[in-house]
């Protein structure tokens, strides 16, 4: 009898400590939801503040958020943007250099578009704030050998301003047209299955989504010869 008692107590204990946790687990990046099931806007904004300034040693680390936690950006990389607002604060415009970091164990790899031709001397921060858009795959397409981790987004480095000088940065997000993930995980195997009984199958990656309630896929890729049961979504 003690034995039961004490396993209701445990039971009652983890139930407890189950419903004071957050509803929706905890993404390193802020993030702003986009209409219908496209990818969430992820906010690069300095824990609401919305302004990052370059320090004395002529640079800043952009977090996604303020903890030094990465972030898993993979979805971005076919069209992903990463999109920002630039401002000098001398009284003349200002170049820039501005980049990606990854971070995985004791890996980081920093790659910057102003290394690329295209934009080398060409990133200036006016007196007036400048918008720009810079595409996510064409930095990592250009660079395929150097074991950069987009699944493990760490920080956006800006560096190379000019001594003496600093730019700020404000509006800084990560964007994609595109549906919430390129390729679901959609695992299936015949194990459980009933004959004739209905398959479904939940493909939405974010929690708070939930499944993808008039979306279809066709799963007979998965199978190596013709199986007879319901295709039913």
């Amino acid at each position: 009898m003690m034995t039961c008692k004490k396993h209701i107590a445990c039971f009652i204990s983890a139930v407890l400590a189950a419903s004071m946790l957050p509803a929706y687990p905890v993404y390193a990046g802020n993030a702003v939801e986009t209409p219908g099931y496209q990818l969430q806007t992820l906010l690069i904004d300095n824990d609401g503040k919305n302004l990052w300034t370059t320090e004395s040693w002529g640079g800043a680390n952009i977090l996604p958020n303020t903890s030094w936690t990465t972030t898993d950006a993979s979805d971005y990389y076919y069209n992903g943007v990463l999109s920002f607002e630039a401002k000098s604060n001398a009284s003349e415009p200002l170049n820039f250099w501005i980049g990606l970091s990854s971070h995985y164990h004791a890996d980081t790899i920093s790659l910057y578009w102003t290394d690329l031709s295209q934009y080398k001397g060409k990133l200036i921060a006016g007196t007036d704030w400048t918008s720009y858009s810079l595409r996510i795959r064409e930095l990592l397409d250009a660079n395929p050998d150097s074991g950069f981790d987009l699944a493990n987004l760490w920080k956006i480095c800006v560096s190379a301003v000019k001594k003496g000088e600093t730019v700020s940065f404000r509006n800084v997000k990560i964007t994609s047209p595109d549906d919430e993930r390129q390729y679901p995980f959609i695992k299936v195997n015949q194990v459980g299955y009933s004959t004739h009984g209905a398959k479904t199958a939940r493909i939405s990656y974010f929690a708070k989504f939930g499944s993808l309630d008039g979306k279809t896929y066709d799963y007979s890729q998965f199978f190596t010869k013709s199986i007879d049961f319901d295709k039913n979504v």
